[in-house]
């Protein structure tokens, strides 16, 4: 299992700086754990689709399941 902290790329190339060129780790799985957390927020708070607080809060708890996974990844 690798060791990452989610900063290394998913895609993409590191530069000669080290930086990602495409999204890291932590952005992927953050990315493919949003909609099924988008899904069951909408069955319980469907009534504040047009809320500000809705994107902010389904962001925090996408990356929050991020770093679970990173976390689970690691020996």
């Amino acid at each position: 299992m690798s060791k990452s902290n989610g900063n290394d790329c998913a895609f993409g190339h590191a530069s000669e700086t080290g930086h990602c060129t495409g999204i890291t780790k932590r952005e992927w799985f953050a990315g493919q754990a949003l909609p099924a957390l988008a899904t069951e927020y909408f069955k319980f708070n469907g009534a504040c689709f047009e809320k500000d607080h809705l994107y902010a809060n389904l962001s925090a708890h996408a990356y929050r399941m991020a770093d679970a996974m990173l976390q689970a990844r690691k020996p």
